[in-house]
Formats: C-alpha cells, sequence, structure tokens
C-alpha cells in the first residue's frame, strides 16, 4: 500500500517541491496552505505522516500540532515539523505541542527522507 503523506505549508515553493520528490519515493501527497484546511485534510484523508510548517497565515502551526493530538482521528499519527524558523526553544515547543519530530529549513533531501521514513516505520 502506498503511504500517504499530508503537507501543511503556506510556501507554494516548498509544496511544490517537496510533494515532487516525495511522489518520486512512491509516496502519495496531499497539501494544504493554511492551518484550518490542514485540520480539515488530516481527518478527511487520514494520512500515513504529516509535515507541518509552523508559520501559516491563519493558525499558528504549534496550535494545529496541539489539535491533531487532541482529536481522537488524527491524534496517533506522525508528525514531523519542518520550518524555517529558527527561535529559541523552538523544538522543544514543536516537540511539547506533540511533534515526532523537528527539522528546520534548509534540510538536504536524504536527510529529510531518512527522517520521513524513520516515522513511518515507527508507526508500523
Amino acid at each position: 500500500m502506498t503511504e500517504k503523506i499530508l503537507i501543511i505549508d503556506d510556501d507554494l515553493e516548498t509544496l511544490r517541491l517537496l510533494g515532487i520528490m516525495l511522489q518520486r519515493h512512491g509516496y502519495r501527497i496531499f497539501s494544504a496552505t493554511n492551518g484550518k484546511e490542514g485540520l480539515s485534510r488530516a481527518i478527511q484523508e487520514k494520512p500515513d505522516l504529516i509535515i507541518l510548517d509552523l508559520g501559516l497565515p491563519d493558525i499558528d502551526g504549534l496550535e494545529i500540532a496541539t489539535q491533531i493530538r487532541k482529536n481522537e482521528i488524527t491524534a496517533t499519527i506522525p508528525l514531523l515539523i519542518f520550518t524555517a524558523r529558527r527561535e529559541t526553544n523552538g523544538e522543544s515547543a514543536g516537540l511539547q505541542a506533540g511533534a515526532d519530530d523537528y527539522l528546520i529549513k534548509p534540510v538536504r533531501p536524504p536527510e529529510l527522507l531518512t527522517r520521513i521514513k524513520t516515522q513511518l516505520d515507527r508507526k508500523i
């Protein structure tokens, strides 16, 4: 079965590049450009993994992570925060909000793919 990944990011270029890379590795991709849409797609699509940016236009990514963890439909979906934010305690806040992993952009594709595979393997 093809694993499904939801990417929640308001940067269209990031969505495009991540989507292409992940599709080439056999993943089925869904995307959302804001938090409200991302939460809705997570519930609707029940992806195998969610990649979440923190800097979204409508709902802060940390709040989205918290809501994902509170919803029984999405609570156990692996959540990888993938953000350009370089704030002090950012990683701690992301993990406390429910993320399983935290990466700061830019990141080399092999590292991102390894982190994704690791989270998907843990879900099995």
